[in-house]
């Protein structure tokens, strides 16, 4: 997991941006950037609160298909996308209603 962290962050923190991302056993040796990867590792962690996780906003074709699976084919693959846009929709109004 770690090394995904670390992927995810040299992705954006890059060395042609001028960062120095010289890392030993998962620690950067610059002061600047390791202390620019404890903040990316915090914001990450107060992004989605705890029991929550980011999905997308329109189900990708392999969650529908999961979703059509899950219940033995009882769902068309329509009616799988319905119930997600169903859920997103309601979350968002729960979410814009806690205001």
């Amino acid at each position: 997991m770690e090394n995904k962290e670390h992927e995810a962050f040299e992705s954006v923190f890059t060395t042609e941006n001028g960062w120095d991302l010289t890392c030993i056993n998962g620690c950067y040796q610059n002061i600047g950037t390791f202390k620019a990867f404890a903040g990316w590792k915090a914001a990450k962690e107060h992004a989605t609160p705890k029991g929550f996780v980011l999905v997308p906003r329109k189900a990708t074709k392999k969650m529908i298909e999961r979703g059509y699976e899950a219940h033995d084919c009882f769902f068309t693959l329509g009616s799988v996308r319905n119930v997600w846009d169903a859920m997103i929709e309601a979350q968002e109004q729960s979410h814009d209603n806690s205001k």
